[in-house]
């Protein structure tokens, strides 16, 4: 059983259900209640085992606390990356959107040298947009795509980091 408020998270009928079918788990029935305070609640009637419904739990829990992306949620919805590596990837879109470079000294430069207050108020404008435009998650998920095997690679170096094995020595 899901509940959750669907304009708020990645939850919806089918996004559940690719979930549970890529965990190779077998659904009976599924029922859906809708309240009148936004909430919606998904009930699945599974047959598998544990271990299998303990991973779906995860998944679910972790996509109902990540934020709603429209470009890296369907990389984890069709597959392409687990739910961790799904995490990683929110949080690397969030980090590089807030924390991107600022402008170059030529910019900066530009902009002080512009005596036109029109011009000038475009010439922030534009570096605004450049900034927010430069790096947007669909350009993440794209990079993500192509460059799957490095991703991959990053993210093991990551995990191997802040998720050592039992006994090993970093």
């Amino acid at each position: 059983m899901v509940a959750a408020r669907p304009d708020m998270h990645n939850t919806s009928l089918a996004n559940l259900s690719k979930l549970i079918a890529r965990e190779g788990l077998q659904c009976e029935r599924k029922m859906i209640e809708s309240f009148a305070n936004g909430m919606i609640v998904y009930t699945f009637y599974l047959s598998s085992n544990k271990a299998a419904i303990d991973r779906l739990t995860s998944e679910v829990g972790l996509l109902m606390t990540m934020p709603r992306s429209e470009a890296i949620s369907p990389l984890f919805l069709n597959g392409d990356i687990s739910a961790s590596e799904y995490a990683y990837a929110t949080a690397l879109s969030k980090f590089q959107f807030y924390f991107s470079p600022e402008a170059s000294d030529d910019y900066k430069s530009l902009i002080k040298s512009e005596k036109d207050p029109m011009r000038h108020r475009r010439l922030l404008a534009l570096g605004r947009s450049l900034k927010t435009s430069t790096f947007t998650e669909a350009s993440l998920a794209e990079t993500i795509q192509r460059n799957k095997a490095l991703f991959l690679s990053i993210y093991e170096d990551f995990d191997a980091i802040h998720n050592p094995k039992y006994g090993e020595a970093h």
